[in-house]
């Protein structure tokens, strides 16, 4: 956004240019126009005049996913469809997946998003221990408040009621259909338009504020944009450990998100979030930094001294560890911040 202009016109306009140039100046930085959203169609309903889809089919891994395409079947009807027409279609390929558009660093001489945090966590108070080892929800998170850290560091904050959903394989509580009801609520508070950006983190994610507004610095979301933040490079890109997106991006999602609702969904809720973003026309930056997750593959201590979240610690000691080491360096308190520790025990692979 920096340039060098050229100004013509006789000598005796030159006083009057100089006071144009000086009002165009004061108005910086400016504020950029809001994008048009997506308008694109959802399988079952005819594509003929939006020509793009918003569904997408991915492996069972969640390691690649494919968008729909639109097919002209007759002169009154297009669908959405993952795999080539029928032959009794017209076949005609009118247009592919919904634009998933990604928003750039604004420049000097653009606003620039505020860093203000509105942070929850949804809490199922009554829920036994996933596994007997590991803490239940209350637990962590009466020891996340008992400490004031974590969500309790942000700007703003809230515990919200979880719905007790069935066990999943890997021993967490499944969510796919549980935070529609959680977002409504948040919703209803409305405690999240007084800030710049929402925040929703597991109590079992170390959770650092404080870093997340210097990744907030860096990337430099230009005022006003409806945009999620990409928080780690593994499957679709958006774990549910950490969601992070700005006040105007939550207005859209709250407003409109029910649309995307489809019958069945696939996955959990982090990818069915993700996906109706995309499919409302909600923008993206990337920061792959933000987030350590386990189920990521990224095992280890919490001492690279950047990532703003550390998922997952299923143990109230194994979680203060984690705390420590991110402001300390170690596992005990050896620092003002720090929290104090029963015991501390060497790092190991696989801990929770």
């Amino acid at each position: 956004d920096n340039y060098n202009s050229s100004y013509c016109g006789a000598a005796s306009e030159e006083a009057e240019i100089k006071k144009l140039i000086e009002k165009a100046s004061g108005q910086l930085p400016m504020r950029l126009p809001p994008l048009p959203l997506n308008n694109c169609s959802w399988g079952g309903e005819d594509c003929s005049e939006t020509k793009c889809c918003n569904d997408v089919s991915c492996d069972e891994h969640f390691t690649a996913c494919y968008p729909y395409s639109c097919y002209k079947k007759t002169e009154y009807f297009s669908g959405c469809r993952i795999q080539a027409p029928p032959k009794d279609w017209d076949g005609t390929w009118l247009g592919g997946g919904a634009e998933h558009r990604v928003i750039p660093a604004g420049g000097a001489q653009v606003q620039i998003q505020g860093t203000s945090l509105y942070c929850f966590s949804v809490i199922s108070w009554d829920a036994p221990r996933p596994k007997p080892f590991w803490s239940t929800e209350a637990e962590l998170a009466n020891n996340i408040k008992t400490h004031g850290v974590s969500i309790f560091q942000c700007d703003g904050h809230d515990f919200y009621n979880g719905i007790q959903t069935p066990k999943a394989a890997w021993g967490s509580f499944s969510n796919i259909d549980a935070f529609q009801e959680i977002w409504k609520n948040v919703q209803a508070k409305g405690a999240y338009k007084n800030f710049d950006w929402t925040v929703k983190v597991d109590a079992d994610a170390v959770f650092l504020p404080n870093r997340l507004k210097m990744h907030l610095d860096k990337l430099r979301t230009p005022k006003g944009s409806k945009v999620y933040l990409e928080n780690i490079n593994y499957q679709f890109k958006f774990m549910g450990a950490l969601e992070v997106l700005t006040r105007e991006a939550l207005d859209l999602f709250l407003d409109r998100g029910h649309t995307c609702i489809r019958g069945k969904h696939e996955g959990g809720e982090d990818f069915f979030m993700k996906g109706c973003m995309d499919a409302l026309g909600i923008d993206h930056q990337t920061d792959f930094e933000l987030l350590h997750d386990k189920y990521g593959g990224q095992d280890g201590p919490c001492t690279d001294g950047w990532a703003v979240a550390y998922h997952f610690h299923k143990k109230i000691i194994s979680w203060n560890w984690c705390y420590n080491e991110a402001v300390c360096g170690t596992r005990d308190k050896s620092c003002p911040a720090g929290l104090a520790v029963e015991f501390v025990m060497p790092w190991k692979p696989n801990e929770r």
